[in-house]
């Protein structure tokens, strides 16, 4: 074992109707090369043999606590093991998900070698079936280590590398980073840095604030974890209503930064903005079924389009382009504008 079993890092496991998944992603947990773990299994009200399976491996381990809720959602569950978690680190795994037997002990000797508050590696997308060790051939591999300031993080969100991200999982966060308090979308307040509740795209809400507080971070080049992208979740299933907690994350995104004076993060997040109303349009006129009073939903998308075309347009150069990029993005985002309505 390569880090002092001194330090307890808890990792915390939603599920909700994992059963075809969920025992993979447990013993992933389990197998961890590090082996001080406060494991904290939270199920989120699930209807299938998941709470029988989660019952079984909590009888063999005794590292495994089990808590058992109403159906609340993602964000919910995760502040529960934020809110029970014991450990001076904390890590979220989500159940249809496992990881390499490294993923703590290389994670927890970053963040300590370096002395930051949060560490991230890579990952590997994998199909539906996958349950393979797709780790094994790695175990002891080098890897290498790239530290970020809190603005070179924050520029990082705005491209499309696996740099620091907004996935809350890959990640080993320092746990008093997070604040579970009263549960509000008011992004100022300090009280409740923690998962908004009843949102998709919860984390777009959560890791930009929690980049901002940690200062800075530490990138490991190597793959640990591995993300099973389900068809049937909740943001690759039909489009709803739903799909608009993406815009309300970005709009938020906008208000923290006017407020934290970052006139170049402003900017780059009403780019990020503009595409998304874009590509939101799209894809309310392409499931009207789903979306309730839909025709009043595109007039009201549209008006912050041409609004945020506005703004666009009266930027001299995006932080992270030339002068002549800008510009054809400009064009871009007017081609867009004429091209959906």
């Amino acid at each position: 074992m390569q880090e002092s079993d001194e330090t307890l890092v808890t990792v915390v496991i939603p599920v909700y109707n994992m059963e075809k998944y969920v025992a993979r992603c447990i013993q992933s947990v389990l197998d961890q090369i590090y082996g001080n773990l406060d494991i904290i299994i939270v199920n989120d009200g699930s209807t299938d043999s998941s709470k029988d399976i989660i019952e079984e491996y909590s009888r063999r381990d005794e590292r495994i606590r089990v808590i058992t809720t109403a159906n609340k959602g993602l964000s919910a569950a995760r502040n529960i093991g934020i809110i029970e978690g014991r450990g001076e680190y904390i890590a979220f795994v989500d159940a249809d998900d496992y990881i390499s037997r490294e993923y703590v002990d290389i994670l927890l000797k970053t963040c300590k070698d370096n002395g930051v508050s949060i560490s991230q590696c890579f990952y590997y997308n994998i199909n539906e079936d996958c349950n393979e060790d797709i780790f094994a051939s790695e175990i002891g591999s080098k890897y290498k280590v790239t530290l970020y300031k809190e603005r070179e993080m924050l520029l990082s969100l705005y491209n499309h590398m696996m740099l620091p991200s907004t996935l809350t999982w890959t990640k080993l966060y320092k746990k008093d980073l997070f604040c579970v308090g009263k549960d509000t979308l008011d992004v100022m307040d300090k009280e409740h840095l923690a998962f908004p509740e009843g949102r998709i795209y919860e984390d777009d809400y959560v890791v930009y604030r929690l980049f901002h507080k940690a200062g800075k971070m530490a990138v490991v080049d190597k793959k640990l974890y591995a993300y099973r992208k389900n068809p049937n979740g909740i943001t690759n299933g039909r489009y709803t209503i739903k799909g608009l907690d993406l815009m309300a994350s970005l709009e938020a995104r906008i208000e923290y930064y006017k407020k934290a004076g970052d006139k170049g993060i402003i900017n780059l997040t009403y780019r990020r903005y503009y595409y998304e109303l874009c590509r939101t349009i799209y894809k309310v006129k392409n499931n009207k079924d789903n979306i309730p009073n839909w025709k009043e939903c595109i007039k009201e998308l549209n008006r912050k389009k041409r609004s945020t075309l506005t703004k666009i347009l009266l930027i001299a150069k995006f932080e992270d382009k030339s002068i002549i990029k800008t510009q054809l993005i400009k064009g871009k985002c007017i081609y867009k504008m004429i091209w959906n309505d």
